[in-house]
C-alpha cells in the first residue's frame, strides 16, 4: 500500500499538520478537553498548573482538570471527532466517512 493510501486510511490523519495553538508547533500528543478543544498534552498541563489559569480552560474559562483530558489516538479518535471544535473546515471534511 502506498504511503498516500495509508494516510487516507489513518483515522488520525485529520490531526496531521494540526498545530498547537499555544506553541505553534505540530502536536505529538493531541489531547481534547471536555469542551472540545484540542491542544498538545504538555500545553494543557502547563496552563492547568499555572497559578493564573489553574484548572481553567483557556477558551471557555470553565473548570477543568488534567484527569478530564483525553489523549487522542487511532483507537479513540472516532469516539471524539464530532466534539472537536478547533479544526478547519478542510480538516473536518477529511473526517467525513
Amino acid at each position: 500500500m502506498a504511503a498516500e493510501e495509508e494516510e487516507q486510511d489513518d483515522p488520525m490523519a485529520v490531526l496531521k499538520g494540526m498545530v498547537d495553538m499555544m506553541t505553534g508547533e505540530a502536536m505529538v500528543r493531541p489531547t481534547i478537553s471536555p469542551y472540545g478543544h484540542v491542544m498538545e498534552y504538555d500545553s494543557w498541563c502547563r496552563i492547568l498548573r499555572d497559578a493564573k489559569t489553574k484548572n481553567r480552560c483557556p477558551f471557555t474559562n470553565g473548570k477543568i482538570t488534567r484527569r478530564q483530558l483525553v489523549k487522542l489516538d487511532a483507537d479513540n479518535i472516532e469516539e471524539h471527532r464530532e466534539r472537536i471544535v478547533n479544526i478547519t473546515a478542510d480538516q473536518m471534511g477529511c473526517l467525513e466517512s
